[in-house]
C-alpha cells in the first residue's frame, strides 16, 4: 500500500508446511512475473473477495506513506494478519530488478530529507 492505495498484490501459499511467496499481481489481477528466490509455476485464481480486501486495505492504510497489509481469506470471513511498515525489512531483492524500481517510484515520502536525518540520528546504522 502506498499513500492508501494498492501498489501490488502478493499471493502467499503454504507448501510442505512453509509459507511461500507465490505470485505478484496488479490491482486488476494481471500477473507480473515477479519473484524473490524462485518463480512458482502455477496460476493463482483471482480471489472472490479481492475487492473487499482492497477496500479494507485502503481503509487501514489511509494516511500512511507505505505499509503492507496482510489478509487471510477464510471463505466466509477475512482476517487481518498484520500491518507491516517495512516489508521483508527492505532487504529482499525482487526479480527482475525493474520491480524494485517500480515499487520505489510509488513510495512518495513527505519531507524525505527530514526523515533521512531522523533515521540516521535514531538508528545504529
Amino acid at each position: 500500500m502506498f499513500n492508501g492505495k494498492v501498489g501490488v498484490i502478493n499471493t502467499v501459499f503454504v507448501e510442505n508446511g512453509l509459507l511461500r511467496n507465490g505470485a505478484f499481481h496488479t490491482v486488476c489481477w494481471r500477473y507480473l512475473g515477479w519473484f524473490f528466490t524462485r518463480k512458482v509455476a502455477q496460476e493463482f485464481p483471482r480471489p472472490e473477495r479481492l475487492d473487499e480486501m482492497i477496500e479494507l486495505a485502503e481503509i487501514l492504510a489511509a494516511g500512511i506513506d507505505h505499509i503492507r497489509v496482510d489478509f487471510f481469506d477464510c471463505g466466509k470471513q477475512i482476517f487481518v494478519g498484520e500491518l507491516t511498515p517495512y516489508s521483508w525489512s527492505g532487504l529482499s531483492h525482487f526479480n527482475p530488478d525493474s520491480a524494485d524500481l517500480l515499487l520505489g517510484s510509488k513510495w512518495q515520502l513527505k519531507r524525505p530529507v527530514l526523515r533521512a536525518i531522523k533515521a540516521m540520528l535514531f538508528t545504529d546504522r
